[in-house]
């Protein structure tokens, strides 16, 4: 029987360098038809429960969540302003009282690969590029030819085995990364979707999606439509009713449906 362990969405940002859909939440930024923090919730076993601290757009998040991931043990808890500068290690104080026991947790724009299954931590990690510091040449008008050392990055994503001496050693910090002192490096494959430039890159494309004020995904048996003009995905759930019985508004921009497999029209022949 696996080890259990809680596992950590910080989603409270405003998300401030992804300008490309104007009022939807970074979280829910579409990759391949499915959003972001879909892609990190398929690295999370099915019987681990979910913690999301929320901010910004919370309830966008919290509606979607709860319409998709019905099943699903997760919990929302909201940022607590009380509990320091806005930001990763206030989102993760404010899940403290729910952390008694080993966690991970992941900011929520940072994307591993498929194929990584998360799992308790025996021991507190930091989720790096690299494992070793990288040195580079490097010309300099002043210094001539020189070499620079880049150490590895902290990729947004750790394990914290002992909770209570995380919390003790973060105190009332800004910076997540002040609640470790004894832990181990822990290189992965992974993708930043909280910029602009970096999303464009994770998706292989060069220009604005041409519809960034409509986003559709489709995600665990579910069809969602993101609207940014709330009437029209109110008229989009009206109309939608008298043709796809189960049509519901999840909140003010997001109209969903139940998936159904097909074939388009053209296809069928004769």
């Amino acid at each position: 029987m696996s080890t259990p362990f809680r596992f950590v969405i910080l989603a409270g940002g405003q998300g401030t360098r992804l300008t490309l859909f104007p009022g939807l939440h970074k979280a829910l930024v579409p990759l391949q038809n499915r959003p972001a923090i879909s892609h990190i919730l398929q690295n999370v076993p099915e019987d681990v429960e979910v913690i999301v601290s929320l901010g910004n757009l919370a309830e966008q998040i919290r509606s979607y969540l709860a319409y998709v991931y019905p099943d699903r043990k997760i919990t929302c808890v909201p940022d607590d302003t009380t509990k320091g500068q806005p930001g990763p290690a206030m989102g993760l104080r404010s899940c403290q009282s729910l952390l008694s026991g080993p966690f991970v947790f992941t900011s929520v724009d940072t994307i591993l690969g498929p194929g990584i299954l998360h799992a308790a931590p025996t021991e507190t990690w930091l989720g790096v590029d690299k494992l070793k510091a990288v040195t580079y040449a490097c010309a300099s008008a002043k210094l001539g030819l020189t070499r620079i050392e880049v150490p590895p990055i902290f990729i947004g994503i750790a394990g914290v085995a002992n909770p209570e001496d995380f919390f003790q050693r973060l105190g009332s910090a800004a910076e997540v990364t002040e609640g470790f002192h004894d832990y181990q490096l822990k290189q992965l494959p992974w993708t930043d979707v909280g910029a602009d430039a970096t999303y464009l890159a994770a998706c292989g494309q060069s220009t604005v999606p041409l519809k960034k004020d409509q986003v559709t995904f489709i995600d665990n048996g579910r069809v969602v439509k993101f609207f940014a003009d709330p009437e029209r995905a109110a008229r989009v759930a009206k109309r939608g009713d008298q043709f796809v019985k189960g049509t519901t508004q999840i909140n003010e921009l997001m109209v969903g449906y139940l998936y159904v497999e097909g074939l388009p029209y053209s296809e069928l022949g004769d």
